[in-house]
């Protein structure tokens, strides 16, 4: 059912996302402080405890002149008891028949197997990232941390291509998910950023206007062998990869032929 932003659920969903995802209590938090009072939830309530959910967050796509307007699905949780017994199904089918003025629902597959259930209710995989493998040339250079979700989401509209953007509530979320997560959103220029996951050695997300330009500052601060994500093919600079984004259920026509065409929509990466 629809709970739509009912704080009364507040403390059953935290425990869901928990039990399932394992993240710790001040990451839980950001979604109900930062989000929550502006999406859909959809969750199925056994007794008094929530035991499948997810949130519908605001998002638009934009493609050339054309922007669609919709929802992000995130965050689809069941506790291992209530697995395969058809309750995601069901909530999957009410979110999108509840759908009245959205263009779309868009979602990433936590995994690769994921993609075929979701094709089932009409999703079709239509989005797209780049995967390249760099070499830094470490010359030491540092560049200033980008300030906030408005500045972020300022950042990503360099991408000019067709891309899902989140709006500025959900870019706020998405921007304390990375900071909280300890990854760094550094701004290279006035038209370019990314954001660096040092641990793993690999740039979470590339979008400049200049991509030559700012690619060689990014170079200039890596160390060593990086794997970096973005909406471009960079093969110039080492063995590039084109991999599946996510998936895009269209209500309207007209993105639906967008969809089928084969040319691809940016996913951000930073809520996967």
């Amino acid at each position: 059912m629809l709970i739509q932003s009912d704080r009364s659920y507040v403390a059953s969903l935290r425990r869901l996302w928990h039990r399932v995802f394992g993240d710790d209590e001040d990451y839980i938090n950001l979604i109900f402080s930062e989000v929550f009072d502006s999406c859909d939830v959809y969750a199925q309530v056994c007794g008094e405890e929530i035991v499948s959910a997810f949130y519908l967050l605001g998002c638009k796509i934009r493609c050339g002149d054309k922007v669609y307007t919709g929802k992000y699905l995130y965050a689809a949780a069941t506790l291992p008891p209530y697995r395969n017994k058809g309750i995601m199904s069901s909530l999957i089918r009410e979110a999108l028949a509840g759908q009245k003025d959205a263009d779309f629902i868009a979602l990433v597959p936590a995994d690769e197997g994921l993609y075929g259930y979701y094709s089932r209710f009409g999703f079709l995989k239509s989005m797209y990232r780049y995967s390249c493998r760099i070499q830094g040339r470490g010359d030491g250079r540092t560049f200033s941390p980008v300030s906030g979700g408005k500045e972020f989401a300022r950042l990503r509209e360099n991408h000019d291509g067709a891309m899902l953007c989140y709006n500025a509530a959900v870019s706020d979320y998405a921007f304390a998910c990375l900071e909280k997560s300890g990854e760094k959103v550094l701004r290279l220029s006035d038209r370019g950023y990314c954001v660096l996951d040092c641990a793993e050695k690999t740039v979470r997300e590339f979008i400049s206007a200049d991509q030559e330009k700012d690619l060689e500052l990014l170079r200039s601060a890596l160390n060593g062998s990086w794997e970096v994500h973005s909406p471009y093919d960079l093969s110039d600079y080492g063995e590039s990869r084109r991999l599946d984004g996510g998936m895009i259920y269209a209500f309207s026509e007209e993105l639906k032929k967008e969809c089928l065409s084969g040319r691809g929509i940016y996913m951000n990466i930073a809520l996967d």
